[in-house]
């Protein structure tokens, strides 16, 4: 039987009005099976960009199985939000404009001499700049999902380095041996350090695969890097999510992760190891041995989707924290694994939404419209009551 949902939206901007209108259409079950927006007038960037945001935000996280979750979310009391954290992320997740930012659009943000991003009504810019300094800026989220992921597999009993619950807290050490370089090379260091870093490292050899077997690199049964990555709306999602494919921005992410390992360690063994184009260095070789050069890299997007790579993860993860439960509860193999599959997806989705909406949140007391561009970091820091909250809150 079909079943049809419109929706008819008149919105002015400016001088500029314009209508859209959008309708989902579905068979059977629920399954939906079309989206269409229909632009009734020409509209202005803002709007293009309104539309845009909201073909993504449907779109995007329409087979990640974590980002709906958001919608059956019960009250968490180990995780919360603050008031603003959370309509940042609802109106974030459903591509509405950020009333935090309503009074400072098209202002600039000053950071550094070479940081300087102006505020659009949906805070892309900001979620896209890396290099906002700040408690709660873009490396700061991402070690947020390194943690949690550690977290994980310490409750699943995978041993691993790297993260807060691990043996060993920093993976940088694993390619230093097989790589000469020196101590005052820093471009050099650099650009190991960049493009082959795992964040973690499982040491699965006794983890079983997962069962049935899923898209994404499994940690079962191999020694495996993982590099987590973040990925705001830039233009390279942008340009990926056209193509209306579902997580199609992080899978695009994710397909870039081994072969830039891959590129990084061959380059260091020919400029370091004097190995020869076709030799196979050793550098590489160390590579081989971590599931036969084979990187997860799993990719949070702008609106909570994730890679096929967390997905495996959170799997693998689930399927032995279900086995330890099994010992003392009589219930069903399949509902406790559900379960826990559920429970470490809501906890992750709520360290994704509340990590984009941090950040966001960060960068605003750096707005200096009367001062110099290199306003001082402690400052910016003592005048912003959100980083005060999350400091007692850690």
């Amino acid at each position: 039987m079909l079943a049809g949902f419109a929706l008819l939206a008149s919105v002015k901007a400016g001088d500029l009005h314009c209508a859209w209108s959008m309708a989902i259409f579905t068979y059977g079950k629920g399954e939906v099976k079309g989206l269409i927006i229909v632009l009734v007038t020409q509209p202005n960037g803002l709007l293009a960009r309104k539309a845009e945001n909201r073909a993504n935000a449907y779109m995007q996280p329409l087979q990640s199985k974590l980002a709906k979750q958001r919608m059956s979310m019960p009250a968490q009391t180990g995780n919360l939000h603050t008031t603003p954290s959370f309509r940042t992320s609802v109106q974030y997740a459903f591509a509405h404009p950020l009333s935090l930012l309503k009074d400072l659009r098209g202002r600039t943000i000053h950071y550094t001499a070479k940081v300087n991003v102006t505020v659009d009504a949906f805070g892309d810019k900001i979620k896209n700049a890396s290099a906002i300094p700040g408690p709660e800026g873009r490396l700061a989220f991402h070690n947020r999902i390194q943690s949690s992921l550690s977290t994980m597999l310490s409750d699943a009993d995978i041993r691993h380095a790297g993260g807060v619950n691990s043996y060993d807290r920093s993976c940088a050490r694993v390619f230093r041996d097989v790589v000469n370089i020196p101590e005052d090379d820093v471009e050099g260091n650099k650009k190991l350090r960049d493009g082959a870093k795992p964040d973690l490292i499982t040491y699965g050899t006794s983890v079983d695969r997962r069962e049935p077997a899923g898209t994404g690199v499994d940690i079962g049964q191999h020694n495996t890097f993982i590099d987590v990555k973040t990925q705001g709306p830039s233009d390279e999602y942008i340009s990926a999510a056209r193509d209306n494919e579902p997580r199609a921005g992080v899978q695009s992410r994710q397909r870039k992760v081994s072969p830039k390992y891959l590129s990084t360690l061959r380059q260091a063994d020919r400029d370091y190891n004097g190995t020869q184009p076709g030799e196979v260095g050793p550098a590489e070789a160390r590579l081989d041995e971590f599931h036969r050069g084979l990187v997860s890299g799993p990719v949070v997007g702008p609106y909570g989707e994730t890679s096929t790579d967390l997905d495996s993860i959170l799997d693998t993860c689930a399927t032995r924290i279900a086995n330890k439960r099994g010992r003392y509860l009589d219930r069903e193999p399949k509902i406790l694994k559900q379960l826990a599959l559920q429970e470490l997806r809501r906890d992750m989705l709520l360290t994704i939404d509340r990590g984009w909406a941090a950040l966001i949140m960060n960068a605003i007391p750096s707005m200096s419209p009367d001062r110099p561009g290199h306003r001082r970091r402690s400052e910016a820091q003592r005048n912003c009551a959100q980083h005060h909250f999350f400091r007692r809150r850690r």
